[in-house]
């Protein structure tokens, strides 16, 4: 029962959280290259769809219990929680600086017709 109930608060909980998923590229990316950001998380998101259920099984085959598989999902949840932070504190901290290829303001000069 504990862990139907558990079960239940991690879904739910994976289910809020995927709104602001999909707000991630638009932050990220340029808008240019927004598109193929979001093209390359359904790319995943399908290829993890197909091939997740056959790695489960092997795993459940190979150990005995699911314990495994839920505990690499939840590995790869946390990497990517990680991932977002460190990701969105350095676009944070390079706009913070100025950039490099701005090119300095020059004095202005003096004009030779007078």
């Amino acid at each position: 029962m504990l862990a139907i109930a558990l079960l239940s608060v991690t879904a739910s909980c994976v289910y809020i959280a995927l709104p602001l998923f999909w707000q991630l590229p638009l932050r990220f990316l340029s808008a240019a290259f927004a598109a193929a950001g979001i093209a390359m998380i359904n790319s995943v998101g399908n290829l993890s769809g197909f091939v997740w259920p056959y790695t489960t099984g092997a795993l459940k085959a190979a150990t005995g219990t699911s314990t495994v598989a839920f505990v690499l999902v939840a590995a790869m949840m946390f990497i990517a929680a990680i991932a977002v932070i460190v990701l969105d504190r350095s676009r944070k901290e390079s706009a913070s600086e100025p950039s490099a290829r701005e090119e300095p303001e020059l004095a202005p000069t003096a004009r030779a017709d007078r």
